[in-house]
């Protein structure tokens, strides 16, 4: 791994915009090129993670696991890794530096050391833009809207600007090779909340020094990882493209997802209460309770694409959603009563 050699210090400048405040932290985005059917990813690769998430945590550090293949790649997961670049897995990349750590089954501890430094080194020297954002939910209709400033606390000369707003799945259990059926994944790189998996266009070069941008992106029918706020983040990350259509990191947030005060995603007595197990072609869904005639139930892929399927059921409580035709992988089920929303993940395996 290359050795970050910082060239001056700013001092730490603070930018407030209509509550979003913009910061010129340098944060380190580390992402893992892994996949959920690799014995090695599930081995050196998950020991390099479990070591890591202690080191960053009040860090300026986001680590994501990003699937280029198997049952959780999407297709945002799949392109971030073709940037990344690199072949096989697993590969540690810090931003977009052209080379991998170079990890090993041999040199986990050492690597987690060079990269918990590589965090505290950087974050030590003020980035050249500053970001700063937010994320709400709408629960109404759970729909998704983040924000995004940016500054320019110098020019810049070369390429367009982008902003891209990704959905992590924190704490999504799942399988993994050499872990097994319920393996726990720290940080799970989803999908983007735009149509392009790079983000929002914000500017071209040249941009002037002290040059403010914003960007915002919406995603409907939001499905909350787990059920709860806490497991469901979104990313900042802020790119420079360059002529050769590569996309070159330069700074990150990620932010919590705030709810409005009305809130029911916590009130356990008025949560939709159900389990969902998944079956050849079918997942049955079981319900604690009745919850009337205006209930609905519906089945994504990860990919958030809806798979459509025959329900049918023997009471109020007893549901069977069938001809799926699902492929191995994790899906989302999703009850909708009036409007409250309440979402299940089933792992299938044909």
């Amino acid at each position: 791994m290359k050795k970050f050699i910082p060239l001056f210090v700013c001092l730490l400048v603070v930018w407030n915009v209509t509550g979003q405040t913009v910061t010129n932290t340098q944060t380190t985005l580390i992402s893992k090129r892994t996949a959920d059917w690799c014995p090695y990813c599930g081995t050196y690769g998950w020991q390099f993670t479990t070591q890591l998430k202690p080191k960053l945590v009040g860090k300026d550090g986001i680590m994501w696991n990003v699937h280029h293949s198997g049952g959780l790649a999407t297709n945002t997961s799949k392109a971030i890794a073709s940037n990344l670049g690199g072949a096989g897995q697993p590969l540690i990349f810090l931003n977009t530096e052209a080379d991998d750590i170079g990890l090993n089954a041999g040199n986990v501890s050492a690597k987690v050391d060079e990269v918990a430094q590589w965090v505290d080194d950087l974050a030590l020297f003020g980035s050249l833009i500053g970001m700063g954002g937010e994320a709400e939910l709408d629960e109404s209709n759970n729909k998704l809207k983040a924000k995004a400033k940016i500054k320019f606390y110098d020019s810049a000369e070369n390429g367009e600007f982008f902003i891209g707003f990704y959905i992590v799945k924190k704490n999504l259990v799942a399988f993994q090779q050499s872990v097994g059926q319920n393996a726990v994944h720290h940080a799970v790189l989803d999908q983007s909340m735009s149509e392009s998996h790079f983000g929002v266009r914000v500017a071209a070069a040249p941009v002037a020094e002290n040059a403010e941008f914003s960007a915002s992106a919406e995603l409907p029918n939001l499905v909350l990882h787990n059920g709860k706020l806490e497991d469901t983040k979104v990313v900042m990350v802020l790119w420079n493209k360059l002529s050769s259509g590569k996309y070159i990191f330069l700074n990150a947030r990620e932010v919590d997802i705030k709810a409005d005060q009305t809130s029911n995603v916590n009130d356990v007595d008025n949560a939709l209460q159900f389990s969902a197990v998944a079956g050849i072609d079918y997942i049955d869904v079981i319900l604690d309770k009745a919850f009337g005639t205006e209930t609905s139930l519906h089945v994504y892929d990860i990919n958030g694409r809806e798979l459509k399927g025959d329900i049918s059921h023997d009471n109020q409580r007893n549901y069977r959603i069938s001809g799926l035709q699902m492929t191995t992988g994790t899906y989302f089920v999703t009850l909708q009563s009036g409007n409250r929303t309440e979402s299940r993940q089933v792992f299938y395996t044909r």
